[in-house]
């Protein structure tokens, strides 16, 4: 006597979706030692690298001499070839 298709084991199954999945743990948060107190920003660093060459693209060019001053959000590297980025 053979198997039929529908009783095989070897059939694979739909994957389960979230909505189907029923259940799952229930876990307590614990948070109130990380909430007790507030988040505080840090203090800005006194000196700041950051390495021009950031990706697997050409290294930016800066824009900036070093130990100058900038704003925020000014931009000190732009694109050094195609694939490159602004810092």
């Amino acid at each position: 006597m053979t198997d039929s298709p529908s009783t095989t084991h070897s059939q694979a199954r739909a994957p389960a979706r979230a909505a189907d999945v029923h259940g799952g743990l229930r876990l307590d948060a614990h948070n109130e030692r990380s909430t007790r107190t507030p988040i505080h920003p840090a203090p800005a660093p006194n000196e700041l690298v950051l390495p021009l060459d950031q990706h697997a693209g050409f290294p930016a060019s800066p824009i900036v001499a070093p130990n100058s001053r900038v704003l925020l959000g000014a931009p000190i590297a732009e694109p050094g070839a195609e694939v490159s980025a602004w810092l």
